[in-house]
């Protein structure tokens, strides 16, 4: 990701204990670096102890290394996609000029979300992300196979009606009120078959690395595939919004 300030989430799953997703991303002098962990508000995620979760590696631009550890498990309903998730870790603190490098490493079978920046735009260029959706609606397919597929799992489980499915009116207004901003036809009709299965995400010659693929959105952002995670910071905003209609 060439821009870490701007508001992204990146989504993957680990398979088993030291299995690994990698991602870099750019900061500038001035800037702010902001990185959070979160898992699905769904089992098996729900059901691990606290050195079963996975966690975050992080290298900073001076070749530091740390790993940011997990404090916290804090509810949080993203409505835009009508997903909830627990929220493991977050640290905000002036970043360093260059590339961060992150990898996320497993203890146990988890799907995982790791959200960086804050700046709202949708849809930004990034390198090493494969095919991905241009649309709102293009996100829908892949974030339900994330959502709805336990890791390792051969074929999803059943969601509750309207469970990981886009809220485009809600979507449409949070633009409106200039919570975000979104390439034109970025609200348009889907242009995915109805299968609208996840890109695989090239991995290093030993296979033990993978690059989760990212794909920016708005107060949020997505991956492998793309889709959207409306973050806490836009529904605040769009909340004080309305309060004050």
């Amino acid at each position: 990701m060439p821009d870490g300030a701007i508001s992204w989430a990146l989504y993957g799953s680990v398979l088993d204990s030291g299995d690994t997703r990698g991602f870099e991303f750019d900061l500038r002098d001035g800037e702010e670096l902001y990185i959070s962990l979160l898992i699905p508000d769904l089992e098996p995620e729900t059901t691990l102890s606290d050195d079963e979760l996975p966690v975050i590696e992080l290298e900073s631009p001076d070749g530091t290394t740390r790993t940011i550890e997990n404090d916290m498990r804090e509810p949080f309903a993203e409505r835009f996609s009508n997903t909830s998730y627990l929220t493991l870790s977050e640290i905000r603190e002036p970043a360093q000029q260059g590339r961060y490098r992150g990898v996320v490493v497993g203890s146990s079978p988890s799907r995982f979300t790791v959200a960086i920046g804050e700046r709202e735009e949708f849809f930004t260029e990034t390198e090493r992300s494969g095919d991905r959706p241009s649309s709102f609606p293009d996100l829908a397919a892949p974030l339900q196979a994330w959502y709805s597929t336990p890791p390792g799992a051969e074929a999803p489980v059943e969601l509750a009606e309207g469970e990981a499915e886009m809220e485009m009116d809600l979507i449409e207004e949070a633009i409106d009120e200039g919570i975000g901003s979104a390439p034109e036809g970025a609200l348009g009709e889907s242009s995915t078959d109805e299968e609208g299965a996840l890109v695989e995400s090239p991995t290093d010659e030993d296979g033990s690395l993978g690059w989760v693929a990212p794909a920016a959105a708005a107060v949020a952002v997505a991956l492998g595939g793309g889709w959207i995670l409306m973050r806490r910071r836009g529904h605040d905003d769009l909340d004080h919004q309305h309060s004050d209609v």
